[in-house]
């Protein structure tokens, strides 16, 4: 596989996602640092890609890959070594569904709750802020039940969905505790003793520091 770039911020759960994938599957790429908070940073990507969402993977031919699961999709098409989707059609099917899960139900809320809480005390809208939490523990109970299937989220082997999962998890233990739910808790300890993860978090760490002050 050629080399790719790709367009990403730190601070972004689903750029993550994509991170851990590229990490896992060791293969090259030149990293584009896309920071949101700059105006004429965001300006400048918008007119690579009009909609300024971030991740999004320029291939090798120029062609521009957005929204994270695709770009993992993309990648396991291309280089097929250490596959993130398995190629049986029901536990590729787990794979998508917990990962289009832990996206919606797990990063959405999470990412309201972080611009959420940097909004000053008495502007805080409780009532989201409650029923976000609410979705975050939903989400927990049914990892937790879904664990007890396998060791990862979706099958017997470490995936896209395992790759979304993380980030979000990362984020949410920040608002809405993972005590009392022991299968999620050590699969989230599990998780971010990945060489993939360890590198995606250190060097996350200080933008996230930044974005939240």
């Amino acid at each position: 596989m050629r080399l790719v770039e790709l367009y990403f911020s730190y601070v972004s759960p689903y750029s993550q996602k994509v991170l851990i994938a590229l990490y896992e599957k060791k293969l090259p790429f030149v990293g584009k640092l896309v920071n949101l908070a700059d105006k004429a940073d965001v300006a400048e990507y918008k007119a690579i890609f009009p909609l300024g969402k971030v991740p999004l993977l320029v291939t090798d031919h120029r062609q521009l890959v957005p929204e994270s699961s695709i770009i993992i999709e993309y990648l396991d098409e291309v280089e097929p070594s250490r596959p993130l989707i398995p190629k049986d059609y029901e536990q590729a099917r787990s794979v998508r569904l917990w990962d289009r899960l832990s996206d919606q139900y797990l990063s959405a809320p999470v990412i309201n709750m972080l611009f959420e809480s940097r909004k000053p005390a008495g502007q805080q809208n409780h009532a989201n802020i409650e029923r976000w939490s609410q979705q975050l523990g939903t989400m927990y109970r049914m990892i937790d039940d879904q664990l007890a299937r396998y060791p990862y989220l979706a099958s017997a082997e470490f995936s896209m969905a395992d790759c979304a999962a993380l980030p979000a998890l990362h984020y949410s233990s920040q608002f809405a505790s993972l005590k009392g739910f022991t299968r999620l808790s050590a699969y989230y300890e599990s998780l971010m003793l990945r060489a993939s993860a360890m590198r995606v978090m250190d060097d996350a760490a200080p933008y996230i520091t930044a974005f939240l002050d």
